[in-house]
């Protein structure tokens, strides 16, 4: 298999869109020989740092380099009880804004009157 089917094979079977959005890089980079900087910036709306950070980490560490290296520190903790109480009243607050759209709408025009 040649590596440009390689990498589409890959583009097209990895589930995360942060990997697939490096492997376009690369493909755009290595096999259609566009500019990094110009690929980064023009087509996908990124920084040419960011495109030549991820060709190093894949010039140094394979596909696997452009995978996310695990993050430091403690993971985000959100007790159950508290996500609860907040999905509770985001739609306390949505049903409440709804009640009072419905009733300051008036059917007859276009308009808005409360």
């Amino acid at each position: 298999m040649s590596w440009g089917k390689e990498l589409d094979y890959a583009y097209g079977h990895e589930p995360d869109a942060n990997v697939r959005e490096r492997i376009l890089l690369l493909r755009r980079v290595r096999i259609d020989k566009q500019e990094a900087a110009s690929v980064a910036e023009l087509e996908l709306h990124r920084s040419r740092e960011w495109a030549y950070k991820w060709l190093k980490r894949y010039n140094n560490d394979g596909m696997r380099g452009l995978k996310d290296k695990p993050h430091s520190g403690r993971p985000v903790d959100v007790p159950n009880a508290a996500a609860t109480a907040t999905m509770l009243k985001a739609m306390s607050v949505f049903v409440s804004l709804t009640i009072v759209y419905e009733s300051c709408s008036n059917k007859d025009d276009d308009e808005f009157h409360c």
